[in-house]
């Protein structure tokens, strides 16, 4: 805003220009990046000849928490439990099941969180308890836990994969 406010106290023909030379550095710099993009060399390909493609029937999905195989049909793996299927966070009756894993990886996880993870987890949980009238009591809770999690937390090279 400053420097547009800048420009509206200047005369007609002195905005004129200045606005013409924002517009001549704006399509430089467009200019200047499609530049680049086009006519950067090419970068080698990083895959070789022995990964297949994986859409092949011998590949299968694995599960993201335990590493189990599952089936490309099922919606939670059958070892542990997790949501694992490619549209499960997105079905209706089954993304509150996401939702709800999100939320207790903040109070159940051994992993230590940053500043930005815990306020994230902090006011996240205010707009999904807080704002939502019949769960309102759930709040203090959730952020009792949350703060002993992090408090608790241990280093993560302590942790076991």
């Amino acid at each position: 805003m400053g420097l547009l406010g800048t420009i509206g106290q200047l005369s007609r023909s002195e905005s004129t220009a200045a606005l013409l030379g924002i517009a001549a550095i704006a399509c430089f710099m467009v200019w200047s990046f499609l530049r680049t993009l086009l006519f950067s060399p090419p970068t080698p390909d990083p895959w070789d000849g022995q990964v297949g493609s994986l859409d092949e029937d011998e590949c299968f999905q694995v599960c993201h928490r335990c590493l189990g195989e599952h089936h490309s049909s099922l919606h939670f793996c059958p070892h542990c439990g997790a949501l694992v299927g490619a549209c499960t966070s997105l079905m209706p009756p089954l993304y509150l099941y996401s939702i709800g894993d999100v939320f207790r990886a903040g109070v159940e996880s051994s992993r230590k969180h940053s500043v930005l993870s815990k306020t994230g987890y902090f006011f996240a949980a205010f707009v999904a308890y807080g704002l939502v009238a019949p769960l309102f009591f759930l709040l203090p809770v959730y952020w009792f836990k949350l703060l002993r999690n992090v408090s608790t937390a241990q280093n993560p090279t302590d942790v076991d994969l």
